[in-house]
């Protein structure tokens, strides 16, 4: 979508290893399988078409606002939107719940503030890849925290994960250490000048 709605260039290394990461989700999520029921592959596809365009949109403004401004407004109609449903599913809270919704809303804050500025930074598809990455960190805390270990497919899907995000940041650091002529033009116009 970068290429045809932002007029990104994407080269064959990122559409590599976007491929190989959506391979690998498809790999965990096993839709044709029991692993995961219809309802949630499709929750999960429009969770990621919802993450795109709202990749997009970050992209786009952070263009002319600041990386704290886009999380602020983006929280603030979020929160607007969800107090429709405050009446229906609202409850008091304890002291312990007050605390975890603290904590989540402050670790969510940091997260989105990070992410609007690589977003303001870096391309759309180099950033919005390492999303994928979310699916190692779930299993992960799933082992620690509760025991849940992986199945066979999370072992099969999550070194194309891995596989992806290295690609990209290996290819975005290539790619960044390369000197256009150009740009070795105007360097050795400057130690002429400097010489003479």
């Amino acid at each position: 979508m970068t290429a045809f709605v932002l007029r990104e260039r994407v080269g064959p290394w990122r559409w590599t290893a976007v491929l190989l990461g959506f391979l690998g989700v498809i790999a965990i999520a096993q839709p044709s399988g029991e692993a995961m029921p219809a309802i949630g592959v499709a929750a999960g596809l429009g969770a990621g078409l919802v993450v795109a365009i709202v990749s997009f949109q970050i992209r786009d403004l952070s263009r002319t606002e600041t990386p704290i401004a886009c999380v602020f407004w983006f929280s603030f109609f979020g929160a607007l939107l969800a107090a429709f449903l405050l009446p229906i599913y609202g409850s008091a809270h304890g002291t312990r719940e007050w605390l975890l919704l603290f904590s989540i809303g402050l670790a969510g804050t940091i997260a989105q503030f990070l992410i609007t500025s690589a977003l303001r930074f870096g391309q759309v598809a180099t950033v919005v890849v390492m999303d994928y990455t979310t699916l190692i960190w779930a299993t992960l805390y799933g082992w620690a925290i509760w025991g849940h270990l992986p199945s066979a497919s999370m072992w099969l899907g999550a070194p194309m994960i891995i596989a992806a995000g290295l690609i990209i940041t290996s290819r975005e650091h290539f790619l960044s250490r390369r000197v256009s002529p150009a740009s070795a033009l105007d360097e050795s116009a400057t130690r002429d000048i400097q010489g003479t």
